[in-house]
């Protein structure tokens, strides 16, 4: 080896400063145990118990909030075509991500969902191309019951195939790309196909916060209405959902000689979209059946609209005005929204402007507010108005258990809190036992405390 020796003053100065910074270093890892125990914890008793090694600690709100700022993916993930096995699953997930894949920047990611009968490599190999050549990542989950009668059994019973409880394969999917990547988490796009396709409307409108667009096809907001042009039934209790997308674009395509999947229901998706003036686009081609274009020529066609229509759009993680239909108990988020205690056909309405937030609400009793300087003035008093009645005034802090509990929920750098209130929004009717939706910070206050433009109908 050539060049001067290392001095002994200059070698000792490094040991110095290695032995200053080791404490750091190792509160750091320490946090992110902490919050890595705390997220992974099965239940609320589970979350509790991890939060008590916080306190046993002395970290703060402001450290966790501090630590996760500075938090990165893993350094030298796998690149190229592989799958993995999530956990909790049995079946393969298919992921693609390009060979020169550099850690310093974010990446525009797409979620595939498979039809039925079918894996996730269904959607990953015909999109591999195009991904390729827009620089986005992509990850298509596998879902249980591949075989035509369990899927068919799944699409009745179970979120029509994929799912909607929170832990469901989209989730997971996106939650293993943002840990082993950097994904600019406002550019994730979710896609779907046939079975899909009804996956993709479902748990886009029961998560609509973590996509920046949905891209479904030959697909559905709910397979009852499959029939609906002999029997021109609506599923009226699933259309409230479409509500839930004040602010996520919609591209949806169907063929007009489906008759797998008819698509009568998107035709009233697109009437309903109409109506509620959100941001959408409806293709309907002439001649296409089910699933694959007349010519298999077009498939990369089909696929490059959807990532194009997705690249071109940015999610808004703090819109001032949130909608949001609950159907279930555990679908409890909507954006900085939490519904810590309401009943199943729950609905909200929130705006946030000049420093007043105006809640309006049926079958909700209490929902935790995250608070960000995007949509309020924290130097300022917050107002919270619910259903036309005063229930919290002040400045508000951030609890530790707010800032726990917002990493846990989203796991995202673009929804860390700045504050948080918990306000009750009015008494739960006689003879109804209270069933907590979520984890409840803290913070509770003592007295209980412009709809997208629609885009015209594109055609290729």
């Amino acid at each position: 080896m050539s060049g001067k020796p290392i001095s002994k003053i200059v070698l000792t100065s490094i040991c110095l400063f290695a032995v200053a910074m080791s404490p750091v270093f190792a509160a750091s890892a320490d946090i992110d145990s902490l919050i890595s125990s705390y997220v992974g914890a099965e239940d609320g008793q589970g979350r509790a118990e991890a939060r008590q090694a916080f306190d046993a600690a002395e970290i703060s709100a402001a450290d966790v909030i501090e630590h996760l700022k500075d938090r990165s993916a893993e350094r030298r993930p796998t690149t190229g075509t592989y799958d993995v096995v999530l956990e909790g699953e049995n079946l393969s997930t298919y992921i693609w991500v390009p060979e020169n894949y550099d850690s310093s920047k974010s990446y525009p990611l797409m979620i595939g969902l498979h039809g039925m009968g079918g894996k996730g490599d269904q959607i990953r190999n015909p999109a591999i191309p195009i991904c390729e050549e827009s620089g986005q990542l992509l990850i298509c989950p596998s879902v249980e019951g591949g075989d035509f009668a369990s899927a068919l059994l799944r699409m009745q019973t179970d979120g029509f195939g994929w799912g909607e409880a929170p832990d469901n394969l989209a989730i997971k999917s996106l939650n293993y790309m943002k840990e082993h990547y950097n994904i600019d988490t406002n550019r994730v796009t979710l896609l779907g196909v046939s079975m899909g396709g009804y996956g993709t409307w479902s748990i886009g409108t029961v998560y609509p916060h973590f996509w920046n667009a949905l891209t479904p096809y030959a697909g559905g907001i709910s397979p009852l209405e499959n029939h609906a042009a002999i029997t021109r039934t609506r599923d009226a209790r699933r259309r409230k959902l479409l509500e839930n997308l004040l602010n996520l674009p919609v591209l949806f395509i169907h063929g007009t000689q489906d008759f797998v999947v008819q698509p009568q229901g998107d035709r009233w998706n697109n009437e309903d979209l109409d109506h509620l003036g959100y941001e959408h686009t409806y293709i309907e081609e002439p001649n296409w059946a089910h699933v694959d274009p007349p010519s298999r020529d077009e498939v990369p066609g089909l696929v490059g609209d959807f990532v194009a229509y997705g690249l071109e759009r940015r999610r808004k993680p703090w819109p001032t005005e949130v909608v949001y239909n609950s159907l279930r108990q555990d679908s409890t988020q909507a954006y900085w929204v939490t519904l810590l205690d309401h009943t199943p056909d729950a609905k909200i309405h929130v705006q946030a402007e000049r420093n007043v937030i105006d809640i309006e609400s049926t079958n909700v009793y209490e929902v935790g507010v995250f608070l960000n300087s995007e949509i309020v003035n924290l130097r300022r008093d917050v107002t919270i108005r619910a259903n036309g009645r005063e229930v919290y005034k002040g400045k508000p802090e951030l609890p530790l258990d707010a800032a726990l509990e917002s990493w846990r929920i989203f796991r995202d750098k673009a929804y860390l809190p700045e504050a948080y209130v918990k306000v009750a929004i009015e008494r739960r009717p006689p003879g109804t036992t209270r069933q907590d939706s979520a984890t409840t910070p803290g913070n509770s206050s003592d007295s209980g405390s412009q709809p997208n433009r629609r885009l015209p109908p594109s055609r290729r």
